[in-house]
């Protein structure tokens, strides 16, 4: 009896276990629609663009070598000072050309002297010989009226011929004196062009780059004493491809990128060369760039972006575009059968990505279709959405 109670006891226990295993579990609750914003897709005006690698070059740079064999004496500036056109940067050793130069400049104003001094002299033989000839021409009428000998008249015009041998001799001299001042004053010029050939100014307003030479160092024409450029008007130098030189005009845009391609400073095509590099099949362009700013330097490459011309078409963010392998697609917004929003995956195809930021569409999409722009990293095709409130309101 006892057995039997114990052995139902066991069996009620057994099926309450099998009872319980046999409950059905419990489903996690739904997950909400992710909240999603929309852009509606339109025509736009973009240009239609191209990045290419750029040299800036200064319009004036300079490396200045002396003309004649020196030393250097003294150095008045250092790299990075700014100097004015006409400003003494090096001063070559000169003691030597000085030196001539003032004794030149000595004679000179010797020979000047002398030179008033023949002048009065000759204007004084100049005065006997009119007085000389005076008296010939009023004692020749008394001869000829017999009122004086011709001994007498001989006697004047001996004096006359004296006074103008006297005249003519003065005035070959003071000529003479002339001509020795004229090549004083040409030496005078010589020794002082070659005393300014000593002093190494600056050509035109700008900043110093390398100064090669030291004080002291001996130096000639093939010696570079120092280098200047003014970087405040630069020349953008770029070489396009023949093919797409043929849409580059006087005027055409051009943006200097940064390494992100952030717009750092805009020009304008003001040369396009009318001949082809026959290595390269490219053609030069160039832009005028005003660098007040000292944004950019001389030589130095940077990135630039030339835009052609304007067109038409549509454009969409890169930031709503996904891909699966080589397939290109975004999301649109539209219902299912209920009337409840989903995401519709949509391929597209693609040109090229405009001004770093968007992509111009090929095939794929169409003035008025709604794009979903966030959230779309949640998103799977005919997956429902939310719009957000403000897109609601809309």
């Amino acid at each position: 009896m006892n057995l039997r109670i114990f052995q139902l006891i066991n069996l009620f226990f057994i099926i309450l276990f099998f009872s319980a295993c046999a409950k059905k579990p419990t489903a996690p609750p739904k997950a909400p629609p992710p909240v999603v914003k929309t852009i509606q897709v339109k025509e736009s005006q973009f240009y239609d663009s191209e990045k290419y690698l750029a040299t800036l070059k200064s319009r004036q740079s300079v490396n200045l070598n002396p003309e004649i064999i020196s030393k250097v004496e003294n150095i008045y500036f250092k790299s990075g000072d700014r100097v004015s056109k006409g400003q003494l940067l090096i001063s070559l050793r000169a003691d030597e050309e000085i030196s001539s130069l003032n004794s030149q400049i000595a004679l000179s104003s010797s020979k000047n002297e002398a030179i008033s001094s023949k002048g009065a002299e000759v204007q004084e033989a100049k005065a006997n010989l009119d007085f000389a000839k005076g008296r010939y021409e009023r004692y020749k009428q008394l001869q000829q009226k017999d009122l004086i000998s011709k001994n007498q008249l001989e006697e004047y015009e001996n004096q006359l011929a004296k006074a103008q041998n006297t005249y003519n001799s003065l005035k070959f001299n003071l000529a003479g004196a002339n001509d020795e001042l004229k090549q004083a004053k040409s030496t005078i010029n010589e020794r002082r062009a070659k005393v300014n050939k000593l002093r190494i100014v600056a050509p035109f307003s700008g900043i110093v780059q390398d100064i090669p030479a030291k004080v002291g160092d001996s130096v000639s024409n093939s010696t570079t004493l120092i280098s200047i450029a003014n970087a405040d008007n630069l020349e953008v130098y770029l070489n396009i491809p023949v093919d797409k030189a043929i849409g580059v005009k006087s005027g055409s845009l051009i943006e200097l990128l940064s390494p992100d391609d952030e717009i750092l400073a805009t020009s304008q095509v003001s040369f396009t060369s009318s001949t082809v590099d026959p290595q390269t099949q490219t053609v030069l362009v160039k832009a005028s760039l005003n660098n007040n700013e000292g944004l950019f330097r001389d030589n130095q490459q940077i990135k630039c972006r030339v835009k052609y011309k304007q067109k038409t078409g549509i454009l969409i963010p890169a930031t709503v575009i996904s891909r699966f392998g080589d397939t290109t697609f975004i999301f649109l917004l539209a219902k299912d059968d209920k009337g409840q929003a989903i995401a519709k995956q949509k391929p597209v195809q693609l040109k090229k990505l405009v001004d770093n930021k968007s992509y111009e569409v090929a095939e794929g999409l169409a003035p008025g279709d709604i794009i979903i722009s966030t959230g779309i990293q949640k998103l799977a095709d005919n997956s429902p959405v939310k719009l957000a409130e403000e897109e609601v309101e809309k």
